[in-house]
């Protein structure tokens, strides 16, 4: 059930019918689209490594080192053979999707956290309906919050580390509960013998 890109496979095929160019031009600018956010978010992370101290305070120019950190990491995502059937195939729309929409997702719950206001924890809330729209895999959300809490939050802003449990538990549970619903579907419904 992947709803995000059955709407995107009917957007293409409403503006070129059947032609294969229409599909690959709408994958080719997700993956533009997803390189340009994960330069976004290695400097938003290189940011918060900086805060942490995990880059010396003796780096001159820590943004210069972090804009070439995002640089190098957005350049390899955009060429590295990894992504080619995902952006080649247009059955591998869902891989595009669900990295646009994870990554748009991070980001603004990163914005929010950092008490940006309400309208960014809605976004990334919704970006992660998206991205589960578009592939189970993004189940995993919550689990990369929490691991992003554990390693780049300082121990002692217990605040921060309070807003961020306050928005990855309730996904946690919601991620459970989906589960075990479709582990009864599956075993009630699907395979019942």
């Amino acid at each position: 059930f992947r709803p995000a890109v059955n709407i995107s496979y009917a957007l293409d095929y409403a503006r070129s019918g059947l032609a294969p160019s229409g599909f690959h031009l709408t994958s080719l600018l997700l993956h533009m689209a997803n390189v340009v956010l994960l330069f976004a978010l290695v400097r938003v992370l290189a940011g918060d490594a900086r805060a942490m101290r995990y880059v010396p305070a003796a780096v001159p120019a820590a943004a210069d080192t972090a804009n070439t950190a995002a640089f190098a990491s957005a350049v390899v995502w955009a060429v590295h053979p990894l992504m080619t059937q995902a952006v080649g195939y247009v059955s591998g729309r869902s891989e595009l999707l669900c990295a646009l929409f994870l990554l748009a997702s991070f980001l603004c719950l990163h914005a929010w956290l950092f008490r940006r206001g309400a309208a960014w924890l809605a976004a990334g809330i919704a970006a992660w309906v998206l991205a589960l729209a578009s592939k189970e895999v993004a189940v995993m959300l919550p689990v990369v919050l929490l691991a992003y809490g554990a390693l780049l939050l300082p121990r002692e802003d217990g605040d921060t580390r309070l807003r961020l449990a306050r928005v990855y538990i309730p996904m946690l549970a919601f991620v459970a509960v989906a589960a075990a619903g479709r582990i009864v579907v599956f075993a009630g419904v699907e395979n019942v013998s």
